[in-house]
């Protein structure tokens, strides 16, 4: 936009309820103050305006849509990624999704606090925990039962494995259990 006089912008600033500094800082962020309907859509795209512009707009939106104004030049439509100043409201959108995004990670702090959440590295050690017994009952397995299963027939080898697998898995839930009990224990 070419520079304006200082009548010029007395008359754009009482237009839109702002004072004349207000309105050459919108004119130095690019605003279209020639252009009623682009302006509109620019306001929008503002977290906050002045008062008395916010009072203003309504009665500025019935003036935009009585006036017949030409459309104004298509312009490429912006790739994805940061928000752009052409995309109406696309910075309010980016901030309430930051916001957004921002409480969802308060609430899992707070659930993980509470331990409704474990951490990566607590699973990672629990089930490390598991494979270490598993191991261990697997080579006594061999070592310790297999001698005192030799004679025993298929069905009887494989009930005293049944019994054997199930004292394991009791065992195992045990000791499970005991390592939830510490990680539900809420950190101070």
């Amino acid at each position: 936009m070419a520079c304006l006089s200082n009548k010029t912008v007395a008359e754009l600033a009482a237009k839109f309820g702002c004072d004349t500094r207000t309105l050459r800082r919108w004119q130095a962020a690019g605003a279209p103050l020639d252009d009623l309907a682009a302006m509109l859509q620019w306001f929008d795209g503002r977290c906050v305006l002045p008062s008395k512009t916010e009072a203003l707009l309504p009665a500025l939106r019935r003036a935009a849509k009585t006036s017949p104004t030409p459309p104004p030049p298509s312009k490429p439509k912006a790739q994805s990624g940061a928000p752009s100043a052409e995309q109406p409201g696309s910075l309010r959108e980016a901030r309430l999704r930051k916001v957004n995004l921002e409480a969802d990670r308060l609430k899992f702090e707070l659930e993980a606090s509470r331990g409704e959440w474990c951490r990566n590295a607590d699973v990672v050690t629990m089930v490390g925990e598991w494979a270490g017994f598993y191991r261990a009952e697997l080579e006594a397995l061999a070592h310790a039962h297999a001698p005192l299963w030799s004679g025993l027939t298929p069905p009887e080898i494989e009930s005293a494995a049944m019994k054997w697998v199930a004292g394991v898995l009791a065992r195992l839930t045990e000791i499970s259990d005991k390592r939830i009990a510490a990680m539900s224990k809420p950190s101070k």
